[in-house]
């Protein structure tokens, strides 16, 4: 009896609490914003090269999206943090991981249970840390009997691990730079078009890329500059970008070669769908410091001129949010110093 009791509590001993295996440590603080440019050099320690390598992926796949960083790498030597540099730096050091099966004999729950704990300390080009602290990386699976769980099923809970704690550190950047986005949205002034101009329907059709860009941006600018001009008030009807989307078409070869130089055969099958007195095109490039564009907008009508150009650029994670509104602001002013014709008044017999 006394030997069953002993093997039972060692039995208990070995179970360990589920709950406290999935503890998020995750605690960074700091602005999360300062001269970051759109180039990042990601430099990791106390990790082998395979997991340094798979730490580095899952940082480039969340922060090269969402318009914080053009272009991740892994960097290379042991450079301290000075002014000056060329690029942001994140450095990250992994203080522990582990990968193993927890059986929670109290609450009857067992899964896989991957994590990585890892230091975080994001450097600016002045040299300045604006995000530093612990960051855990969590990832499991407590539906699957883990004694029927494959190496390939155990590989994917790790990666969603090293992928969590790549979204946390994204999710921070990603809130500082809409805080700049949205104080730079709620800044912008309506425009007051003359009477019976208004509500004039708009429609932002697309931004070429420059061909030796890293990255395409040209759609993402287009729905930020569509939802830009919906600020500039009642006057504006911008058409959705739904409507714009399916009007282009989901299949690459059939969008127009380019939207800057618009062929009129493209433009007339737009118009009857869309219903657009006004379009807007443009151009934009991105380099390692900055996002630069500029839009044109238009009358549909042939004989017509147009309105007026944009130009704008903006640095850093954000920067095509903030490129947009600036070419909102830019092109309303166009709009209103040339506004279109008012619309015949119908007359209340027809």
């Amino acid at each position: 009896m006394r030997v069953g009791v002993i093997a039972a509590l060692a039995l208990l001993a070995g179970c360990t609490n589920f709950q406290e295996r999935i503890v998020d440590r995750t605690a960074l603080e700091g602005p999360a914003k300062g001269d970051l440019g759109r180039e990042l050099d990601v430099r990791v320690t106390g990790a082998d090269d395979n997991t340094a390598a798979e730490l580095v992926d899952a940082v480039k796949a969340e922060l090269e999206s969402g318009d914080l960083f053009d272009d991740v790498v892994a960097g290379r030597g042991t450079a301290p943090v000075a002014s000056g540099m060329s690029t942001a730096r994140l450095e990250l050091e992994l203080r522990a991981t582990d990968a193993a099966v927890v059986n929670d004999f109290w609450r009857q729950r067992d899964g896989y249970v991957a994590r990585y704990e890892l230091g975080c300390t994001l450097t600016d080009r002045t040299g300045h840390p604006i995000l530093t602290g612990p960051v855990t990386g969590l990832g499991f699976d407590d539906a699957t009997d883990p004694d029927h769980l494959s190496e390939a099923k155990k590989g994917e809970i790790r990666a969603a691990a090293r992928r969590d704690a790549a979204l946390k550190i994204g999710r921070v950047l990603r809130r500082a730079a809409d805080a700049r986005a949205d104080a730079a949205l709620a800044a912008i002034e309506r425009v007051h078009l003359p009477p019976g101009v208004g509500p004039v329907r708009i429609a932002a059709i697309g931004f070429d890329d420059d061909p030796a860009a890293r990255r395409r941006h040209g759609s993402q600018l287009t729905r930020a500059l569509a939802a830009a001009l919906q600020r500039l008030g009642p006057d504006f009807d911008i058409v959705s970008m739904e409507e714009v989307e399916q009007e282009l078409g989901s299949d690459p070869t059939s969008r127009p070669a380019s939207y800057e130089n618009l062929k009129t055969a493209e433009l007339d099958r737009m118009v009857p769908r869309l219903g657009m007195r006004l379009y807007v095109t443009g151009r934009l490039s991105a380099d390692g410091d900055r996002i630069e564009a500029v839009a044109t907008i238009r009358p549909t009508a042939l004989e017509a001129k147009e309105l007026g150009t944009a130009s704008a650029h903006a640095e850093g994670p954000g920067a095509l949010a903030l490129v947009a509104v600036e070419l909102a602001k830019q092109l309303g002013a166009a709009v209103k110093a040339h506004p279109p014709a008012a619309l015949p008044k119908k007359d209340d017999n027809d």
